[in-house]
């Protein structure tokens, strides 16, 4: 009976404390595309970190998450602008990654390294951030879908 009762309790904390960690945003590629103003082809060259008030951060192990202020961002050379809403896109752009995500910045440069695969990133406003927290970078073949829903999104 106290083996099963242990069990139960161990089973419910498992479960109790999955309900407070931190779950990526769920959100369609139609919600994402009716909130932006660019499609951009993307390759990302690097990561950065940087603390609340802008100051770079360089310890691999300094994390994002709740309760934190740091922001993770992908450092990302412009290679084609498929739409946008600016007269001039910059030849490169930082993307904050979801701070709310229990991320180190060593975790992340360690997997965008010598990553050479090109993104497309689905972005708005004037610095270039996602429509929903983490929710932006898609395969290239994804491309025509993405620029189908823009047509949707101008009738």
């Amino acid at each position: 009976m106290n083996k099963y009762l242990i069990s139960l309790l161990l089973a419910l904390g498992v479960f109790s404390s999955s309900l407070f960690a931190s779950m990526p945003l769920q959100k369609s590629m139609l919600q994402i595309v009716n909130g932006s103003n660019h499609v951009l082809s993307v390759n990302i060259i690097g990561v950065d970190m940087i603390d609340e008030e802008g100051n770079q951060i360089t310890d691999p192990n300094a994390k994002t998450g709740p309760g934190l202020k740091n922001q993770i961002r992908l450092i990302s050379k412009v290679t084609k602008v498929h739409h946008t809403n600016s007269k001039k896109v910059p030849d490169e752009i930082r993307v904050p990654l979801d701070s709310f995500m229990h991320y180190s910045l060593g975790q992340i440069s360690k997997y965008y390294k010598d990553r050479t695969v090109p993104a497309l990133f689905v972005l708005k406003g004037k610095d270039y951030h996602p429509v929903f927290a983490g929710l932006f970078q898609f395969p290239q073949h994804e491309l025509e879908t993405i620029m189908a829903l823009y047509t949707l999104k101008k009738n």
